[in-house]
């Protein structure tokens, strides 16, 4: 590979770890490359190395000082590890990892030969020197790529080239998944396995029989570009003492298929068995333990999340009360304000329009003797001035009997004497006091059949003004020919529905809540149209007087209905 650095460059140079250290790979299998007995091997030794250097206690300090290495090369947190989780020797974790560890391991320790020193003196462990007691030499070493997958499982690939007694060729090579973890920094990582597998195969003359270690001599090596490392090892030859004996005398047993021997090979099998059904557990303990992680880390960011929010959802509660209570006291004071200006305005029209009741009533007697002819005869053009003079006057007469009329009102100083009213009698009395000025525009002014048991409770005087109010503006506002109707029925317990419809222009939607504002005028109404806005007003505020309700009903060109309701006598029996 052409993009490959030079062994010096090591994988510390990557920065964070791109692979995840142990659990499952992006692929979703799970991550087996090197066996804990490999990690916790390492992290045995710098501690062993720094207590001996330094005194007791500094071993420790020193692996803490790994993890926290490690785990600032980490960053997802769920994959952090601690002490006791690297020296659990059925972790397994990914060969990225292992040698992000090993670099770190030689660097605490100061000994650029850590490698070589920790692999002969940790790689072999107590069991497989018991295991490998009754071989030769030669075997152990052709049982090379067995032991191998024991510790570097699908990650290394292991090769016998030869075997003879007193020497071995053998071969190791990374798999394709393992080099795509190093990338550019094979060639180091390479060194680094390369260091600690050499050593450990050097070791098993010396810790297996007692032998002196075996020499090694380098063939090649994958970090210099090989695409392989292989390795000549040569070791003084068994000879015909205790040891060789024994290896000839077992072998011999095995050709010759002893029971004992078998049930040796038997239990063997059933060790190694047990052995990959421990690591398969611990390797699943692993993945409920990262994702036990996951999900305690998601928990905690959501809790921290929410104490934040409930923080700011304090502070914002805090700030939109004193708002509110702010807001309120200025709405409280504005209202009041209002309320004020609303009693002096309707002082300030009542007594307007009492000062100007008496000019008026002066204004049009004295129009009315000239028009009679008392100061002396007229002219047609004075008469005809005269009497313009005396139609506004009653115009204005009227305008200010309304004002007062709802000033009145609102003021609460018109009083009610409500009492008993039979319906038939009052719809009667109003309708037929009207009919002419329906039949002088043309109009039909009709009533539905009323219920001649109903009684009202109310003022007699003010309830005929709100209806003779609500017919007067029907008629103002159909054309000829068109038909006004007064119409009634009971509305629950205690209230009687009336209504005034009319076949007239109707009302647009956009007016329709203005209508009973004062001195509204609709778009509809024509400016020689008389009135001031004022009666519809006056009926509302009547018939709120009463404890009843008034609304309006209209569709332009269809008409419209103007509706309230009146409190009931308590001798009503519909």
């Amino acid at each position: 590979m052409s993009n490959l650095l030079p062994k010096h460059h090591r994988i510390l140079e990557k920065g964070l770890m791109e692979f995840p250290p142990f659990g499952v790979d992006e692929s979703g299998l799970k991550i087996r490359d090197v066996s804990g007995v490999t990690i916790r091997a390492n992290v045995e030794y710098l501690e062993e190395i720094m207590d001996r250097a330094r005194g007791p206690g500094a071993g420790a300090d020193m692996v803490d000082r790994l993890v926290s290495l490690l785990n600032g090369r980490i960053l997802d947190p769920t994959y952090h590890v601690t002490p006791d989780f690297l020296k659990n020797p059925w972790n397994s974790y990914s060969y990225e990892f292992a040698c992000f560890l090993g670099e770190f391991c030689s660097d605490l320790s100061g000994d650029s030969q850590f490698q070589s020193k920790m692999a002969r003196q940790k790689f072999l462990s107590s069991l497989v020197v018991a295991l490998g007691r009754p071989f030769s030499i030669a075997k152990i070493y052709e049982l090379f790529p067995h032991f191998g997958q024991k510790f570097a499982k699908d990650s290394l690939e292991f090769q016998v080239q030869s075997v003879t007694p007193g020497r071995a060729v053998l071969r190791m090579a990374f798999t394709d998944r393992v080099a795509r973890q190093f990338g550019a920094y094979r060639n180091a990582c390479a060194s680094l396995v390369c260091d600690a597998t050499k050593s450990a195969l050097a070791s098993a003359p010396e810790r297996i029989h007692g032998q002196l270690p075996a020499a090694v001599k380098d063939c090649s090596c994958m970090a210099d570009g090989s695409l392989f490392c292989e390795w000549e090892l040569t070791w003084e030859a068994e000879d015909t003492g205790f040891l060789s004996r024994v290896a000839s005398r077992r072998a011999q047993r095995l050709r010759n298929g002893r029971p004992e021997d078998r049930l040796i090979q038997e239990q063997l099998k059933e060790l190694e068995s047990r052995h990959e059904q421990l690591r398969e557990a611990y390797l699943d303990q692993q993945l409920a333990t990262v994702e036990l992680r996951r999900r305690l880390r998601d928990v905690e960011a959501l809790s921290r999340r929410i104490e934040e929010l409930n923080v700011g959802l304090e502070e914002k509660v805090k700030e939109r009360t004193a708002e509110l209570e702010r807001v309120n006291q200025e709405l409280q004071a504005a209202n009041q304000r209002l309320k004020e200006l609303d009693q002096l305005k309707n002082s300030f029209v009542s007594i307007a329009s009492h000062e100007l009741r008496t000019p008026m009533t002066s204004i049009k007697g004295y129009v009315d003797n000239l028009l009679e002819g008392i100061a002396g005869a007229l002219t047609a053009k004075q008469t005809t001035y005269l009497s313009r003079i005396r139609h506004n006057a009653d115009r204005l007469t009227r305008l200010i009997a309304d004002l007062l009329d709802l000033s009145k009102i609102e003021s609460g100083q018109v009083p009610l004497h409500p009492g008993p009213l039979p319906l038939p009698e009052l719809v009667t009395e109003v309708v037929d006091s009207l009919q002419p000025l329906a039949k002088q525009k043309g109009l039909t002014l009709q009533t539905t059949p009323l219920d001649e048991k109903a009684v009202l409770q109310a003022d007699r005087d003010k309830l005929t003004q709100v209806l003779t109010n609500l017919i007067q503006n029907a008629i103002k506002f159909t054309d000829p020919g068109g038909t006004v109707t007064v119409e009634s029925a009971t509305k629950g317990q205690g209230f009687v529905y009336l209504s005034v419809a009319d076949t007239g222009c109707g009302i647009p939607p956009e007016e329709v809540g203005k209508v009973f504002d004062k001195f509204f005028r609709g778009s509809q109404s024509a400016p020689q149209t008389p009135g001031a806005g004022l009666g519809l007003a006056i009926a509302k505020s009547l018939v709120e007087r009463h404890g009843g309700e008034i609304w309006v009903e209209s569709h332009p060109g269809q008409g419209s209905r103007f509706s309230f309701t009146v409190p009931t006598s308590g001798d009503t029996t519909s």
